[in-house]
């Protein structure tokens, strides 16, 4: 049981305890807590309830617990539903004259932090223009499937204006029909019934949550969905082969002796008339004749086009890497290769 603004746990339950007492309830399963500051925070509250309500399920050795709040100790009770773990441990929630909306009353209290969490203007949803009350509210009024929630009001209330600020949204709304006020609803021989139906599973929770379930913050060991599997790191993207022009000081065969160590690349017959000094198309010799004495002579590939150019006309490997593949255009890097070569003999003969 959950006192509210002002008064304090004997003046609220006293009555209710008997009642209760008297339906069959054992009374040593009937707790109730006092708030160090009857004005104060919500969180200051809540962390009070939390140690009260974990004493409780250690004393009965129960899982959950049945809660019983009067004004703005349900909207303790309910800041602690989603903001500390709550939901795990409440089965059943009913308030009388709650404060769920908040108040024009509460806005007369210039000082406590806790009015100010109930402080709303007279319109509908005024709500909305608390911080405290949309961050409580707007969501779901009623979170969590698995509790019940009751809320019992009357449209006599002198503290909750306007009354109808009383009801959740989702809840099973108890408006009373005769005369009761704001503090002797805690005395109602009409109202009691309804705590009672409400303490033993007569609540509802059956309205759409505005934004996406599960309105509450979860608990580290609680999540609502299971960590995803650990997925295989993905392979390495190829990296494409680098080649780097000589050094002036290196000869062709020293470049075709390094290349060869990771791949042997078979060389072929140059003699001029062998099948294989010709160009790629077989129409002519791979490059034409070059005197010794005209060192300056420009070489060029048979096609015209400049050393880069044929570098870029390679073919894939079937490997995925890049160049070519022994087997496949072996000509082709000593098209690359062999003017590296004569440049070095141009130098030599300079």
């Amino acid at each position: 049981m959950v006192h509210g603004y002002f008064l304090g746990e004997g003046a609220t339950w006293a009555w209710m305890k008997s009642a209760l007492k008297d339906n069959g309830w054992p009374e040593e399963y009937m707790f109730s807590l006092q708030f160090d500051n009857v004005f104060g925070c919500n969180p200051q509250h809540g962390l009070e309830l939390d140690a009260k309500l974990k004493e409780v399920l250690e004393i009965t050795g129960r899982d959950k617990v049945d809660i019983l709040a009067h004004s703005m100790g349900a909207v303790d009770v309910r800041w602690h539903i989603k903001n500390m773990c709550g939901y795990k441990y409440i089965q059943d929630f009913v308030c009388l004259a709650g404060a769920n909306q908040g108040s024009v009353v509460a806005c007369v209290d210039f000082v406590s932090c806790g009015a100010d969490a109930m402080c709303v203007g007279p319109t509908a949803d005024a709500w909305m223009q608390n911080d405290f009350l949309m961050d409580l509210n707007f969501c779901d009024m009623t979170p969590w499937d698995d509790i019940l929630y009751t809320s019992i009001w009357t449209p006599y209330d002198e503290i909750i204006v306007p009354q109808e600020n009383c009801m959740l949204e989702g809840a099973r709304n108890i408006k009373l029909e005769s005369y009761v006020e704001h503090a002797l609803i805690l005395t109602s021989p009409e109202a009691l019934p309804f705590v009672i139906e409400g303490l033993d599973g007569g609540g509802l929770n059956n309205n759409m949550p505005k934004a996406a379930p599960p309105c509450v913050t979860l608990c580290q060991d609680d999540p609502v969905d299971p960590s995803p599997e650990p997925q295989p790191e993905p392979s390495p993207e190829p990296v494409a082969d680098v080649v780097s022009l000589p050094d002036q000081d290196v000869t062709a065969h020293e470049v075709i002796a390094e290349m060869a160590s990771d791949a042997v690349i078979p060389q072929p017959d140059l003699t001029p008339g062998s099948p294989e000094a010709v160009s790629p198309d077989k129409t002519g010799p791979l490059f034409p004749d070059v005197p010794p004495d005209t060192p300056s002579a420009e070489v060029v590939t048979p096609s015209g086009q400049d050393v880069t150019a044929v570098v870029s006309t390679i073919p894939a490997r079937s490997d995925g890497g890049c160049g070519v593949s022994p087997t496949a255009a072996q000509p082709w890097w000593l098209l690359v290769l062999l003017p590296l070569t004569l440049r070095r003999r141009r130098s030599i003969w300079g």
